[in-house]
């Protein structure tokens, strides 16, 4: 057996990852020491969580079904990240349950058909959605307030992360990211700057 011990830095019930990507590191810690080939890996990650699996792969991806079945895609151009964390958290069930409830009156999704019809995979703001964002926002409406905030401040991109509660924006200058980190911090809400990192740049950590 082994005896594990996890310091999360990873803010809980934003919408982050952090449980999918500490079962992922911790498979990939077990596989070296128990020497378990990739493919069992795979299997046991799709058992943990429908995110586990990405975890392992990283990079740029086309996530299908529950979003374990992946398809590398070449990565996109560095950008970085503004991750603006509310003082407050979302339960990863009560957002998919708001987003249920809300199914019937979604309109039609007419940027992100215009990207499958061109065959585009290109992520402008007005086709990187996330489902999830309209319902939450709802219920917390901060977060449709810091999502404008982030458009108004230049990102090329911005929107809930996951189930929320967390918002990301991209930008292309680490300075821009830093300043706007910086505006956006306020009362207990907190603002962190990070960066996408290639398919490459993820195993490589993950060696180590």
């Amino acid at each position: 057996g082994v005896a594990i011990h996890l310091t999360k830095c990873i803010p809980v019930q934003a919408g982050l990852g952090g449980g999918s990507s500490d079962a992922a590191a911790t498979l990939r810690a077990l596989a070296k020491v128990w020497r378990v080939d990739r493919q069992s890996v795979r299997e046991a990650a799709v058992t943990l969580g429908a995110d586990v699996p990405y975890f392992l792969e990283g990079g740029t991806v086309l996530g299908l079904e529950r979003g374990d079945v992946l398809f590398p895609l070449p990565d996109h151009p560095r950008r970085w990240v503004v991750l603006v964390i509310p003082p407050f958290g979302v339960s990863t069930q009560e957002a998919y349950a708001w987003w249920d409830e809300s199914r019937r009156d979604r309109g039609p999704k007419r940027g992100r058909d215009r990207a499958r019809s061109a065959g585009s995979l290109a992520l402008p703001d007005e086709v990187a959605e996330n489902d999830l964002q309209s319902a939450v926002s709802k219920r917390h409406p901060e977060i449709s307030r810091i999502v404008a905030s982030l458009r108004r401040a230049g990102s090329s991109c911005s929107a809930m992360s996951g189930s929320g509660s967390a918002v990301f924006g991209l930008f292309e200058t680490k300075g821009a990211a830093f300043d706007v980190a910086g505006a956006l911090k306020r009362g207990n809400r907190s603002a962190i700057v990070t960066r996408t990192l290639t398919r490459a740049e993820c195993r490589r950590l993950a060696a180590k």
